[in-house]
Parts: C-alpha cells; sequence; structure tokens
C-alpha cells in the first residue's frame, strides 16, 4: 500500500520528536541528578537544589512525551488506522508545551528557554496537524 504525504511527513517528524525527545530526558536526567548532587554541596542551597530536581521531573516528563508522541506517530506513518492515540498525545503535548511558555512569559522567564520552547510548541503543532490530516485520510 502506497504511503499517503501526510504518513511520509508524520514519519519525518515523528523521528524528530523521538531525538528530541530522547535529548529532552538525557537532559533532565542530567539536572536531576546535579540538583541532588548540589544539595549536599555548601555553594548550592537546598532550597535550588530542590528546585532543579523539581525542574528536571518536569522536563523529564516532557521528553518521555516527546518518546512516545515520536514512536505513536511511527506506529501511525505505517498504518493509518492507529492514528488516533497520535492524534490524542499530539493535543496534550500541543497544550502543555503552550501551558508551559504561557507561565514561562507570566514569570519573566522568557529569554532564557523561549527558542526551545516555541520549537516544541512548533514540533508539538506540526504532529498535531498532520495526525488530523492522516486521521481524515483514513476516514475517522
Amino acid at each position: 500500500m502506497e504511503k499517503t504525504p501526510s504518513q511520509k511527513t508524520l514519519k519525518v517528524i515523528s523521528i524528530i520528536d523521538i531525538v528530541a525527545g530522547g535529548l529532552c530526558a538525557l537532559l533532565a536526567l542530567l539536572v536531576i541528578v546535579g540538583g541532588l548532587a548540589g544539595t549536599g554541596s555548601p555553594e548550592i542551597d537546598t532550597e535550588t537544589g530542590a528546585t532543579l530536581v523539581a525542574a528536571g521531573i518536569v522536563l523529564l516528563i516532557a521528553g518521555i512525551l516527546d518518546l512516545i508522541v515520536g514512536i505513536l506517530g511511527l506506529r501511525a506513518a505505517k498504518d493509518n488506522q492507529k492514528i488516533m492515540p497520535v492524534w490524542v498525545f499530539a493535543i496534550i503535548s500541543l497544550i502543555i508545551n503552550v501551558v508551559s511558555f504561557i507561565v514561562s512569559v507570566v514569570k519573566g522567564g522568557a529569554g532564557q528557554n523561549t527558542f526551545s520552547q516555541i520549537c516544541s510548541i512548533v514540533i508539538a503543532a506540526l504532529i498535531f496537524w498532520v495526525a488530523n490530516n492522516v486521521k481524515k485520510e483514513a476516514g475517522k
């Protein structure tokens, strides 16, 4: 069976999302380890270490979510009848990324990681858009 252009696009974006999710999860583990190691050092107070660990956990959840979306996207790129989980997780990912960006801007954190947050929003939006196209093509 010939793949549609939307399925081919979904495959490429899903691979990008898997790589990004893996890097995000790896970075999260480094932040968590740094926060835990920092709490024992005299240069970093306990509150800063706990903040790093909390940020690392949130980053780890985001990375795992990206991995899930990417893996499900690859599966749906092969069989368009399996698009619904990708579509649902893409919506969840998009909402989480937009809310995270808004919270960051409201707290005055815009500029520090704005580029990566915008990239995350764009990737989540692309996956949702392409998944929506595949869903329409599959007749769901």
